[in-house]
């Protein structure tokens, strides 16, 4: 059995400059993770950046990257996750 929980907010310091912040934590057979991420979309949300990082037991260390492009029916979404640990 796992158990996962996870928060997320939409950090808005002004009208124009507003990010996406993400939490989260697994807990599975004695394990503990816990990932860390933030996205910011830019150009009237047409596109986006987003980094996160992961670390907890057994020497459990990621690092990831990402971007999406937004179009008018559609969207493309890519992410590379390099596990460190």
């Amino acid at each position: 059995m796992a158990l996962n929980i996870g928060f997320a907010y939409r950090y808005d310091y002004s009208r124009l400059n507003k990010f996406n912040l993400g939490i989260g934590a697994s807990y599975s057979n004695g394990d503990l993770k816990t990932n860390v991420g933030i996205e910011k979309w830019f150009g009237k949300k047409t596109w986006a950046i987003r980094a996160g990082t992961g670390f907890g037991a057994r020497q459990y260390f990621n690092v990831a990257f990402g971007a999406s492009a937004a179009f008018k029916s559609a969207r493309i979404d890519y992410s590379a996750s390099f596990p460190l640990g």
